[in-house]
This record gives structure tokens, C-alpha cells and sequence, in this order.
């Protein structure tokens, strides 16, 4: 049983894996209370290396809550409004940014993340919204989840 890992993010405790399937730390971000984080690596040390890469790229970078959102309305406004919404219910850009909540990110050691983030406006009939990427590259890709 490995020692929760601390940090100015949170305290993050050590999830073991099950079968085939690594384990994890886990924790909830100290500054919003409601995003869950979990670091993708058995090894607590890298879990370290890869919470100051999350603390930086949540303060001015990557993971920003602006440049995270920002990637969902380019990829999914045209089709919320296209396809998932009436004409009498179409969005704006700005409706859908104030919308949208962060509720979990995961990041692996080698920077690969996945964001979940809650649409307040039920654009998707309650279906999360995931943004992927990379701390080098940035968000790629956003997409609806089940």
C-alpha cells in the first residue's frame, strides 16, 4: 500500500489496480472542491512530477478551464445547435461556456489527459462532455460521453 501522495493540488491516495489494470492516485483539486483528479501512475513519484505539470497547466496553460472549454464549443456548438437542439433552443457560444463545469480530469505520466465536464444547459441530454489531449500539444479533441 503506497502513502498518499501530498501536494499544494490536494492530498492524493493511492487506488490499487485490479487484475491487468495498473493502480492510480486519486484526490479532489484543493482549489475547486467538486473536480475529482486522478493521476494515472502506481509510482508516487511520478504522480509528483506529474501534479506540478497539472498545477502549472491549470494556472496558465493547457488545462486551463478557458482553453479546455474553449476546444468543446469549437468542436460541439455547430453540432448541439445542428443536430441535438430545437430551433426554439439553440445555444451561443457564450450560453455554452457558462455551462459547462469541470467535474474530472486524469493525467498519465506521460502527459496524455482526459477531461469530463458537466453541461449544465443539458445541451446532450445529459451526457458529459470529454476533451483529450496532451500537456505538449493541448486539447485535440472533444467529444460527447456516455
Amino acid at each position: 500500500m503506497s502513502e498518499p501522495v501530498r501536494h499544494p493540488l490536494g492530498e492524493f491516495v493511492f487506488v490499487p489496480g485490479t487484475g491487468s489494470v495498473h493502480g492510480w492516485f486519486e484526490g479532489t483539486l484543493r482549489a475547486t472542491a467538486a473536480v475529482e483528479l486522478v493521476v494515472d501512475t502506481e509510482d508516487p513519484n511520478l504522480a509528483r512530477g506529474v501534479l506540478d505539470d497539472v498545477a502549472r497547466e491549470r494556472e496558465t496553460g493547457v488545462l486551463t478551464d478557458g482553453s479546455l472549454i474553449g476546444r468543446i464549443v469549437a468542436d460541439l456548438l455547430d453540432l448541439a445547435n445542428e443536430v441535438w437542439l430545437d430551433d426554439d433552443e439553440q445555444i451561443t457560444a457564450r450560453q455554452f461556456r457558462n455551462s459547462l463545469t469541470l467535474m474530472r480530469l486524469t493525467v498519465d505520466a506521460e502527459g496524455v489527459f482526459g477531461a469530463i465536464f458537466h453541461d449544465d444547459a443539458d445541451v446532450f441530454a445529459g451526457h458529459g462532455i470529454e476533451v483529450i489531449g496532451t500537456l505538449a500539444h493541448g486539447a485535440t479533441k472533444a467529444s460527447i460521453s456516455g
